[in-house]
């Protein structure tokens, strides 16, 4: 898994992904940017269109996690067993919950952000 403030990583903190970018020198300075640099803007741009309210504001007022469509089944069992739905201890019934199912239902409660190529899901109000 990459850093969780790179596009393309499982998981994305808002925070991180906004502390990024207060890093990155302004367009006057473009010229110091690395490519890594001027992509992550462009998706962070692509983010913040998305959002119907400003990105700071969901950031520490909201939950501020982005999770990544390839990787939100693994998300849904794990915020099961977090929440006490299923035990981490016992194979059985959790080897046989049909998780791509209960994944689907979960991002019911979730908005569909795609940024670049990537696409992600977040409680974003």
């Amino acid at each position: 898994m990459r850093d969780r403030d790179d596009f393309g990583s499982d998981i994305l903190d808002m925070r991180d992904l906004i502390a990024r970018r207060n890093k990155i020198p302004p367009n006057r300075d473009a010229y110091q940017r690395d490519d890594d640099d001027s992509e992550f803007l462009v998706m962070f741009e692509e983010l913040e269109q998305q959002l119907w309210t400003d990105i700071e504001e969901i950031a520490n007022g909201y939950d501020p996690t982005l999770i990544r469509d390839s990787y939100f089944v693994t998300y849904a069992q794990d915020y099961a067993e977090d929440i006490g739905a299923i035990s981490r201890d016992l194979d059985w019934p959790a080897s046989h919950i049909d998780w791509d199912s209960a994944a689907d239902s979960l991002k019911t409660d979730f908005t569909e952000f795609s940024i670049g190529s990537y696409t992600y899901y977040g409680r974003a109000g």
